[in-house]
């Protein structure tokens, strides 16, 4: 009876020794590994921080241009000129005296 009880007992190492492994290599595979749920979460949070970061650059780049268009018009260009070069137009001669 001792025998076939120690026969059982091995079997349960046996059998408790393959699930051991097989629960480490499936937390190491799919938690931890390089496909692993962990890295995938975190490359998730990153995708949608870059997403967020693209929408305020594009939201920048939007109004950069309309900045742009603004100072390219004459009156804008004169005023500035006035205001932080003090610069003043020059006083229309008649050429022909």
């Amino acid at each position: 009876m001792k025998v076939g009880r120690r026969r059982r007992t091995g079997q349960l190492i046996a059998v408790l020794v393959i699930l051991l492994a097989v629960s480490g290599l499936f937390v190491g595979f799919f938690c931890v590994g390089p496909t692993g749920l962990f890295r995938i979460r975190t490359q998730k949070l990153e995708k949608a921080r870059l997403q967020r970061e693209v929408e305020d650059l594009k939201l920048k780049a939007t109004v950069l241009e309309s900045d742009i268009d603004e100072y390219q018009k004459p009156e804008k260009v004169k005023r500035i000129a006035k205001e932080r070069l003090k610069m003043t137009e020059r006083a229309k001669t008649d050429s022909a005296k």
